[in-house]
């Protein structure tokens, strides 16, 4: 009986435990209707919490939003453009105008206990292009 009871619980004590998981979202930079926008590779992000830019060398952000009361409240959904504040958004940084070559990495929080990041960088020939980037490995030691 308590062998039968242990294998229908373990199952799911352990579904429990993994939902409450935080999952990384990679997110990729493109242009929709000639704005910079930011949208999942691997799933949709769906409401936002938190976003915010930085320039990839020196870590300086160039825009910041965060849910006003911090209370998790949604700021948007797919895509999330650059520089747009939601209603429910607190602006941390003002949008600065991205800069050509310049490499910038994009992270923050969504719906669901999801963190999302990822790098691009403006480019120019004939057209303006955005490059995805690869992420700086964050150097975490254990």
């Amino acid at each position: 009986m308590i062998a039968r009871t242990a294998a229908v619980l373990l199952p799911v004590a352990l579904a429990t435990a993994l939902s409450g998981c935080s999952m990384l979202t990679t997110v990729q930079a493109r242009f929709i209707d000639a704005r910079v926008a930011f949208v999942g590779v691997e799933r949709e992000l769906g409401c936002i919490y938190s976003i915010e830019v930085r320039e990839q060398a020196t870590g300086n952000l160039v825009w910041q939003l965060e849910d006003e009361f911090s209370n998790r409240k949604c700021l948007g959904d797919d895509p999330h453009f650059y520089g747009k504040a939601h209603r429910q958004a607190r602006t941390v940084v003002v949008p600065a105008k991205l800069r050509l070559g310049m490499a910038y990495e994009v992270n923050g929080t969504a719906e669901g206990s999801n963190y999302f990041g990822g790098a691009f960088r403006i480019t120019r020939d004939t057209l303006y292009r955005i490059e995805d980037l690869p992420l700086k490995p964050l150097g975490l030691t254990g």
